[in-house]
């Protein structure tokens, strides 16, 4: 009989190991501690673990993440924080449920006080529990959910949480710093989920990208989610779909602190996440203040995007680019004096316009920065449309980001004793612009075989035919279509003198948006592509549908668009009109 009963004790050690150290909910009159590595709550299946989680040096929050509930090296993600801003000591800290049902998150470092409490006005809180979804549930004795963290999102949306009106979904601060950061996701006013950045001024919207086509809007409800396929679906008619649809496999929507929203997928043998979707493929440096004040974004695609301070200006905070860029220099309080300008090409920054004066030349615009006080740099840009120069006065050096197409000049303001060397001016805005003009020889052998003398006559008299056959046709299509044709042409080539656009060939665009395959929006007028030319230039193609098929239509719509030559809105950098495509 001993057999038996060893194993039965061995099976009741074990269950007992197993529960004092994975925790399914925590109960009225009991208490999670920062002390005690087992105090983790863990969902039914063990998908989602919550407790405290290290932030720094005996800094800790009350987190979710997903799988094991121990972490070690860095290996757990939080999706959830109470106290992302405001982390607790290390020893004596404490997430109580209370004999009254209040739920109460204490910091006990010189003194003990409260971080974060809810209170429910009644004794109805039973227990605290996590669902396998990942929503930290306060429930009453029925069941009854009277508190949940899903209503309460930190930087991340899980599948199956619901973003509505009201709520808030906010960057943290930085990789390791979990505070509140700059940029937030939710409903606008207009009801359209958008991306903002809260600047130092005034909010401002940077998601969706003016060049989308509008989104349909209802003022009955505003609400998305995420599923667990991969599909993420909004009200106001925007979705999207993960490169990795159709697996269910551990998902999150995050806001991270450079400002761009991505749709992370785990590969659960790795423990690894990987990046399945995000809002600014390849177009990172148009997210708002990523680099902070007075400095450039650049993007390549093989080092990804770098932040540079502008010419005279050196980091703030050498482990934050948010924090932006200083002067090195100072100017004369009187304003014109002892001022030079440097020119960076190739360079546009977005707002923060003082003024903007049409037909002037460079001098008088250069004069007008200088002699106020509170301009940092302007823009002087041909345009295309009106054959003028344009000069945009600029007072804060905000958003700068470079662009290889931009046929404009900006200058900044320094001091005039102030000298670059040439490679200081040029590392900020080098582009390489020589193209792989390689060619391969076909190595083509056809083998000759034998064949009859009445084959041979018949093959030769195939040939006659097709041949006096095609003259035909030849002279058809010359004599009836040759009008037409030459209106075509001459409309082509007007089109091309009076815009100064590149016509793209279809076979162009096709290559360079991989057969039409990433869609980035879609409208009553057509569908937009994202693009990569062939000098890597990321751009929106436009395919336009049936319902523009003439090229009268064509070509006004292109020119509307083409006169929207400011930087700030839109640029346009040529057309195909090939056949049925437009």
């Amino acid at each position: 009989m001993s057999p038996p009963i060893f194993a039965l004790l061995f099976f009741t050690l074990v269950h007992l190991r197993l529960g004092s150290s994975a925790l399914v909910s925590l109960t009225r009159g009991s208490f999670l501690s920062v002390e005690r590595p087992s105090d983790v709550l863990v969902s039914p299946t063990g998908s989602f673990s919550a407790g405290f989680f290290p932030v720094g040096e005996n800094a800790f929050t009350f987190a979710i993440w997903h799988g094991v509930p121990v972490c070690s090296g860095g290996s757990c993600v939080p999706v959830w924080m109470v106290n992302r801003g405001s982390p607790v000591n290390g020893e004596r800290s404490r997430l109580s449920l209370t004999e009254r049902g209040n739920l109460i998150l204490t910091d006990a470092g010189k003194f003990i006080f409260p971080v974060w409490s809810l209170s429910n006005g009644s004794s109805k809180a039973a227990k605290l529990q996590l669902s396998d979804t990942g929503n930290l549930v306060l429930v009453d004795e029925g069941g009854e959910t009277l508190w949940q963290s899903f209503d309460f999102p930190t930087d991340t949306l899980l599948p199956a949480q619901i973003i509505q009106r009201g709520t808030r979904v906010i960057s943290s601060r930085s990789r390791y710093n979990y505070s509140e950061g700059s940029y937030s996701l939710h409903f606008s006013d207009d009801e359209v989920l958008r991306l903002i950045y809260n600047g130092p001024t005034l909010p401002v919207s940077y998601w969706p990208p003016p060049w989308l086509p509008g989104r349909f809007t209802s003022k009955s409800s505003r609400s998305a989610v995420l599923d667990s396929l991969g599909h993420f679906l909004s009200t106001d008619t925007f979705e999207f779909f993960s490169s990795d649809y159709g697996s269910i496999l551990p998902r999150r929507l995050t806001l991270d602190p450079d400002g761009n929203l991505r749709l992370y997928s785990l590969n659960t043998s790795t423990r690894k996440w990987s990046v399945t979707w995000d809002a600014f493929s390849g177009m990172s440096c148009f997210i708002f203040g990523v680099c902070g004040n007075n400095s450039i974004c650049s993007y390549d695609r093989t080092f990804g995007r770098t932040c540079s301070c502008v010419p005279g200006y050196e980091r703030v905070d050498p482990s934050d680019w948010s924090y932006g860029c200083k002067p090195t220099f100072q100017l004369s309080h009187e304003c014109s004096r002892d001022v030079g300008f440097v020119k960076v090409p190739y360079v546009d920054f977005y707002g923060n316009d003082y003024s903007s004066t049409s037909n002037i030349t460079f001098k008088n615009c250069q004069s007008m920065c200088a002699g106020l006080c509170s301009c940092r740099g302007f823009q002087y840009t041909f345009d295309n449309g009106n054959g003028i120069y344009n000069c945009y006065l600029k007072t804060e050096l905000f958003n700068g980001n470079n662009l290889p197409s931009f046929s404009g000049e900006f200058f900044i303001k320094v001091n005039k004793s102030v000298n670059f060397t040439k490679d200081q001016l040029q590392k900020r805005t080098r582009y390489n612009c020589t193209g792989g003009n390689k060619s391969e020889e076909l190595d083509r052998k056809y083998r000759q075989e034998r064949s009859s003398a009445v084959i041979r006559f018949m093959l030769w008299l195939a040939v006659a035919v097709a041949g006096i056959e095609t003259v035909i046709v030849f002279v058809v299509w010359f004599f009836f279509f040759r009008n037409q044709q030459d209106i075509s042409a001459a409309s082509y080539s007007y089109f091309l003198a009076s815009t100064g656009f590149r016509r793209f060939t279809y076979a162009e665009l096709k290559k360079a948006t991989k057969s039409f395959s990433k869609e980035i929006g879609r409208g009553s007028g057509g569908v937009v592509y994202l693009a990569t030319l062939s000098d890597n230039r990321v751009a929106a193609v436009k395919l336009l549908n049936e319902a523009i098929t003439g090229e009268a239509d064509f070509f006004a719509e292109a020119s509307i668009i083409g006169k929207l030559n400011h930087m700030n809105l839109i640029e346009m950098w040529g057309y195909c009109a090939e056949g049925k495509h437009r």
